[in-house]
């Protein structure tokens, strides 16, 4: 991934999760942007999401990526439904 999509991806990410009442923002583009650049050079290519999170809390890392673990936990804690083709048209 290019660091410009990257880039659009952090701000897409921010916009879905700002209070738009309170205009509150649960992390930073820019600084998320700056923990992914820095963190992927030390991750392996076949890492996943709860790998990601993992080698950040298991080497005392949070402190350093605090937007990276925001997002990760809550990309970790989405509800994720699965439907079969045959529940879809059930009547």
């Amino acid at each position: 991934m290019s660091d410009n999509e990257l880039l659009k991806h952090c701000n897409d990410l921010q916009i879905h999760l700002t209070d738009n009442v309170l205009s509150e923002f649960d992390i930073s583009v820019p600084e998320l942007y700056e923990e992914i650049i820095s963190l992927r050079i030390h991750l392996k290519l076949d890492y996943n999401s709860h790998d990601v999170l993992n080698y950040i809390y298991t080497n005392g890392l949070s402190s350093f990526f605090p937007n990276m673990c925001i997002a990760l936990r809550i990309y970790l804690t989405m509800p994720v439904v699965l439907l079969h083709e045959k529940d879809l048209f059930q009547s």
